[in-house]
């Protein structure tokens, strides 16, 4: 009797960091983790209302790795982060977010909490990954992450959102 194969296992999204215990303050996150051994990338970008920023990059393909660090936000930038944040249409991506999600993908879970409401979003970070597997990033979503990127390379120093984007995210 022929052995059955079995299906692959989807990837998972990152786990999310714990919350100490929460203040009630608005915080925004993007953990965004995937790829097969040697092409790894993992973003993790966490923000709250006084500013504190930790970031931690790696991207084997880039060749670049960055180990958590703490920077600081302006408190107009981080205002200007979470308005920007369109909650009602988050909630909305967070209901339509990809069922199945292939193994060795890139996968992203972008959390809001706006002082008042909180959503968590979980969404294939690769667009080309994303489009072999018939997903679409909502709109709402890609505009967060594309200022979360574009913030994340300014703080560390680095040329633009693209320096951290993944290859195709």
């Amino acid at each position: 009797m022929a052995e059955r194969s079995q299906p692959s296992p989807g990837a998972r999204p990152p786990a999310p960091r714990p919350q100490p215990t929460d203040s009630g303050a608005p915080h925004i996150s993007v953990r965004i983790d995937g790829g097969p051994r040697g092409e790894e990338y993992r973003f993790h970008f966490e923000a709250d209302a006084g500013g504190a920023v930790l970031l931690q990059y790696k991207s084997d393909l880039a060749g670049r790795q960055i180990e958590p660090t703490r920077v600081t936000l302006a408190q107009g930038e981080f205002n200007r982060l979470i308005r920007g944040a369109d909650i009602g249409r988050l909630k909305s991506a967070s209901r339509a977010a990809p069922v199945r999600i292939p193994p060795c993908s890139l996968v992203g879970v972008l959390e809001v909490f706006d002082g008042r409401e909180r959503v968590r979003v979980t969404f294939m970070a690769d667009r080309e990954q994303a489009r072999e597997a018939g997903y679409r990033m909502p709109t709402a979503v890609s505009r967060v992450t594309e200022r979360i990127y574009t913030l994340a390379a300014r703080r560390l120093g680095l040329n633009g959102a693209d320096a951290i984007r993944a290859s195709g995210a």
